[in-house]
């Protein structure tokens, strides 16, 4: 399994080569005289740092309170754009990193979700709106977003996967023919996003289709034992452009791909070499992807 710098072209598996990347980012901003943007949130700084052109860039992290602390989320901007309705603001630890709970495409056609696992203030289980699935994901300037983001709320993200584990099959009948039938729990039905996540009824087994979303992070919410959420999510889709791109800053190629998963609804994927070879368009990938989102203010959204 390849960690979410990997996916990038990143040379980042422990804590101490993660600070020898952060350096390795400032002297390349510095060397390249590129400004890092700024965006402040409550109890910390972000600043973003863009290497090279193809979408890569790296957030680095700094707490206001102690300025010796500094940690980095990379994130790359691809293509897609994804339409959510904002639930729920969950704030991890004291890192700075905040996760977003929302409703993916609001207009979209799956009516069999189920809101199972939240309450309002007044322990009553809310109405959720007509979406194509339900999305826990973390965009690499947590608190910031909080500036101008505010519950229900119907903003445009950009979502990138970062690829954990993938199989890639040639076309969808090949993805066809290599599944078997499940059965699955009732919460996994009421959080598997798409009208083609399902090839038969929900109360028998059913054949997963080349389309489709589910977060493992909703999965797990109800059983909360106070670990920070893990953006995870499987996700299925169809690719429909896809690059083999170098790491200006390492000189390491990786993968990106644009992927129509659930209802057609969007995704970027970055994936490491090993982990895959060079995809082509009409490819399935099925896959576990930690999910990382630019979020867009609602004025921008119109």
């Amino acid at each position: 399994m390849s960690s979410h710098w990997q996916t990038m072209g990143f040379k980042v598996d422990s804590l101490e080569s993660l600070g020898e990347t952060m350096q390795q980012v400032l002297t390349y901003a510095q060397t390249n005289q590129i400004s890092a943007s700024k965006y402040n949130g409550h109890d910390f700084d972000y600043y973003r740092v863009p290497i090279g052109t193809d979408g890569l860039e790296v957030w680095l992290v700094n707490d206001k309170k102690d300025p010796a602390f500094v940690m980095a989320h990379p994130h790359f901007v691809g293509r897609s754009r994804l339409k959510v309705q904002l639930a729920e603001a969950i704030h991890v630890g004291g890192s700075g990193d905040v996760a977003y709970y929302a409703y993916a495409n609001p207009t979209g056609k799956n009516k069999n979700l189920k809101r199972l696992h939240t309450t309002d203030n007044n322990n009553e289980i809310p109405e959720i709106p007509e979406c194509s699935f339900q999305i826990m994901m973390a965009p690499p300037n947590g608190q910031h977003a909080l500036t101008f983001l505010n519950r229900d709320d119907i903003i445009t993200v950009q979502c990138t996967g970062f690829c954990e584990d993938i199989q890639v099959f040639q076309n969808e009948q090949a993805y066809i023919a290599s599944q078997k039938p499940i059965d699955l729990g009732k919460r996994a039905r009421s959080l598997m996003g798409g009208i083609s996540a399902f090839k038969h009824k929900l109360n028998k087994p059913v054949y997963l289709g080349s389309q489709r979303f589910m977060s493992y992070a909703l999965m797990n919410k109800d059983e909360d034992d106070g670990k920070p959420p893990k953006m995870e999510a499987n996700i299925a889709g169809i690719v429909q452009a896809c690059h083999k791109l170098i790491n200006p800053l390492t000189g390491n190629a990786y993968y990106y791909a644009l992927i129509l998963s659930a209802d057609d609804q969007p995704f970027d994927i970055t994936i490491a070499p090993e982990d895959s070879d060079i995809l082509q368009p009409g490819y399935v990938v099925d896959g576990t992807f930690w999910l990382s989102a630019r979020f867009f203010s609602p004025q921008d959204c119109n």
